[in-house]
């Protein structure tokens, strides 16, 4: 019988639930600023911490926001990957997944854009934060793969190589949640278009 994992010490227990307590009010900043208007002194009044408290926990307002882009990350490909386990049938579960993958781009898109705004909205290949946005793709394009494997096994999706079919649907989702990020407003629903599109190139009908 194995022993139990050791309890950890309750200054270790207090400096988590201080972070997590400093994540929470980032997110909360974030939610009513918009992520241009997340500083530290508004997270340290949010979450009623001195600003030499953040400091402690976060060396800057990069490593607080990167910090958060990874939570938000894992809560996202939690909620995607429960989705796409789960008993929804095909067509439904297909539409759900797509609608999460929109908002979820929608909302992350500002974040991210505002970590690596140079030279653009992503990093380049051997740049800081590159390794860490490569391991998300990855974790993402895994989730999406088994949902379309799921398709084409149910014949509602064209056999052979996914990998095209991946690239289309997140090209698609990105193009359109950063139209919509840039304030284009073409009268119609955007998620909904974006799977339009892709079942027009993927399906077998």
């Amino acid at each position: 019988m194995s022993e139990p994992a050791p309890h950890p010490p309750r200054r270790e227990r207090e400096r988590l639930r201080h972070r997590q307590e400093i994540l929470d009010a980032a997110l909360r900043v974030c939610a009513t600023r918009g992520v241009e208007g997340v500083t530290v002194e508004h997270v340290a009044r949010e979450a009623e911490f001195a600003v030499g408290s953040i400091y402690r926990h976060f060396r800057s307002k990069d490593e607080l926001l990167k910090e958060l882009v990874a939570v938000l990350a894992d809560r996202y490909f939690q909620e995607l990957d429960a989705l796409v386990c789960g008993p929804l049938p095909y067509p439904e579960k297909l539409q759900a997944a797509v609608n999460l993958l929109y908002d979820r781009h929608v909302e992350s898109l500002p974040l991210i854009a505002a970590l690596y705004a140079a030279p653009g909205p992503m990093p380049a290949p051997g740049t800081p934060g590159a390794e860490e946005l490569r391991a998300l793709r990855q974790r993402q394009w895994a989730i999406l793969d088994k949902l379309l494997a799921e398709g084409q096994a149910l014949g509602g999706l064209a056999p052979g190589n996914r990998a095209p079919m991946v690239l289309a649907l997140t090209g698609l989702v990105t193009s359109f949640a950063r139209a919509e990020g840039s304030g284009l407003d073409y009268g119609g629903d955007p998620a909904a278009d974006v799977l339009a599109i892709f079942l027009s190139g993927c399906s077998t009908s």
